[in-house]
């Protein structure tokens, strides 16, 4: 095996206006100048008949099978229906195996003849994005999708007083080919200056991975639009299902990257290897009366999974007893002035076997400045992983290729490269 390793130095993204003159980060996509009124879904093959789809809204028939459904509630008020359910505008990840849906989280019902109940179930007991108040403790309690999701409202089945308004949806396309959408509107919440009251432009957007890779990308995008400084806190949660089965345990990837479920043939990873990834995360078990979405995290430090250095395939969810599960992803707190704008992302894969999903990353640090700022003259120290996030397969490669920019040198003598096995799950990575 052949390794050639390089080094990089990291590139800054360059921000561009959306087609609705708001900010997107995402420079490689074409927006389509107008909104769209209905959905449509992309794919991304992992193997001939089995691709990893994403999309706003409803892609199935009332027979399981992927199928653009044209849902046309993706702009409509979002709905409170309960302490947990949300309706409209939801993030619908999934695998199309040989035509047929296999869900990432829980679905509600998709086999009634009425398209408006079918379209209200998607990920319908997952909040998505959430953001929460800073002048409470770690252990905040109560966090529960009405009161603090994006698309929450204030008033349970009254859909005028859902915190997103004015919601537009918007089609591109990225510089592989593939479609990118977003959802853009005004989330208000709370009036005056209180800690919980709130006056942003949101933006979310779902789009595959620029590795090429069968990885979705789950982005949101805040800006200031009021005069204020406002503060708070990202959260992303969801309710978790993998095919027919909603009891499964919920495990680490290693390393602080993430977590995955796995059941009879699917595999679903969720992890942090993207720009402005989440920092902490935490599995728990998910409760249908009252959902507490932030009770997995140390009431004291607000840690969560992350900080209790578990290996590949540990439970992160304290106990091996298969129940109900649900996880949490969640960032550092933000602090953000008028006009500007905040980025968090995380990405989802889903996986059948025996297929591999090789995923690559990158980090470095400067062994000479800890301040945050190179130098000429610093030492950085470069980091290149490939790994198998596949589900019972087996991969290999024969040659690794990065490019070194002009200005930096290569200690030769500091360049060395180490197998890391771990066969008990047919995956392995190196280093």
């Amino acid at each position: 095996m052949a390794i050639i390793f390089v080094l990089l130095i990291p590139v800054t993204n360059v921000h561009a206006a959306d087609p609705d003159t708001q900010t997107s980060y995402d420079k490689d996509i074409t927006w389509n100048s107008s909104t769209s009124s209905v959905n449509s879904y992309q794919q991304l093959e992992i193997a001939p008949g089995v691709s990893l789809g994403y999309a706003f809204g409803l892609t199935q028939d009332t027979n399981g099978k992927v199928k653009s459904m044209s849902d046309t509630t993706l702009t409509q008020p979002s709905e409170s229906q309960s302490t947990n359910n949300i309706y409209r505008s939801k993030i619908n990840v999934f695998l199309n195996d040989n035509g047929n849906y296999i869900g990432s989280v829980f679905q509600g019902s998709h086999t009634s003849s009425i398209s408006s109940t079918n379209t209200d179930q998607v990920s319908s007991t997952s909040p998505d994005f959430l953001i929460i108040p800073l002048n409470t403790s770690f252990g905040l309690s109560g966090v529960t999708a009405n009161k603090y999701a994006l698309l929450g409202s204030s008033s349970i089945g009254v859909p005028s007083t859902a915190y997103m308004q004015n919601k537009k949806f918007y089609i591109g396309k990225d510089s592989n080919g593939n479609t990118a959408y977003k959802i853009v509107g005004d989330f208000v919440r709370g009036t005056g200056t209180g800690s919980n009251a709130f006056d942003l432009k949101a933006e979310i957007v779902l789009r595959a991975s620029p590795t090429n890779s069968a990885i979705v990308q789950r982005e949101l995008f805040l800006t200031n639009n009021s005069s204020r400084t406002q503060s708070f806190q990202v959260l992303y949660g969801e309710d978790t299902k993998l095919s027919d089965n909603d009891r499964v345990l919920i495990k680490d990837l290693g390393d602080s990257n993430g977590l995955f479920i796995e059941d009879g043939s699917y595999k679903l990873m969720i992890t942090n290897e993207t720009p402005d990834g989440f920092k902490y995360y935490a599995g728990q078990a998910y409760t249908s009366s009252n959902m507490d979405w932030i009770k997995g995290f140390d009431s004291k430090t607000g840690a969560g999974a992350e900080a209790k250095g578990y290996s590949y395939g540990n439970s992160i969810t304290g106990s091996t007893a298969v129940s109900d599960s649900s996880y949490t992803l969640k960032w550092d707190p933000t602090t953000l002035e008028s006009g500007k704008t905040a980025h968090f992302g995380s990405t989802m894969g889903v996986t059948a076997s025996p297929y591999a999903l090789p995923v690559v990353s990158k980090t470095y640090t400067n062994e000479t400045d800890s301040s945050g700022t190179n130098n000429i003259g610093d030492k950085l120290k470069f980091s290149l992983k490939v790994r198998n996030n596949g589900y019972g397969s087996s991969w290999t490669y024969e040659k690794l290729k990065d490019t070194i920019p002009d200005g930096l040198q290569i200690d030769p003598n500091s360049i060395g490269c180490k197998l890391i096995p771990e066969t008990t799950f047919k995956r392995g990575y190196n280093e």
